[in-house]
């Protein structure tokens, strides 16, 4: 565990290579299960803090932000430095799931839109397709948009 953290929690250096900490790498899969499964980010955080689970050797306090840096982190699904932690299906459900939160669309599905979620692909840059949910007076209508734009066209 690092005093100052320079790479990713989950993540440590061992003769000059950045290689998995498995007992961060742990903590990191339960953050992705829990968010996904529908706590928040102060819920997350406050169970790592309250249970105690060291960030650094400094701290063993956790926040929304730190939450937040992590789920957002496409370091842990790997590349060409890092070792996968979690799946990609895994990060993209919890990268769509904070982003229908931030836009307070997330809603109750039926089992149909439970099993399009995280299969449907943007065609034009492989992004998830996000659900949306707007209503006009009475009736409601649900739409999918690319998870990658930073707006609704």
């Amino acid at each position: 565990m690092k005093k100052t953290r320079f790479i990713p929690y989950g993540y440590t250096i061992r003769e000059g290579r950045t290689v998995i900490e498995h007992t961060e790498a742990e903590i990191i899969r339960e953050i992705f299960d829990e968010y996904i499964k529908g706590a928040s980010l102060k819920e997350i955080a406050e169970s790592l803090t309250q249970r105690k689970i060291p960030y650094t050797e400094k701290t063993d306090t956790w926040d929304k932000a730190r939450i937040a840096r992590i789920i957002d982190n496409a370091k842990y699904i790997g590349d060409e430095e890092y070792d996968p932690i979690i799946d990609e299906d895994t990060y993209e459900g919890a990268v769509s799931m904070k982003a229908a939160r931030q836009r307070n669309t997330v809603q109750r599905e039926c089992e149909g839109i439970a099993l399009l979620r995280n299969r449907v692909k943007c065609a034009d840059c492989g992004s998830p397709m996000v659900r949306r949910v707007s209503r006009c007076g009475e009736k409601e209508y649900a739409y999918f948009i690319c998870g990658g734009n930073k707006s609704d066209k």
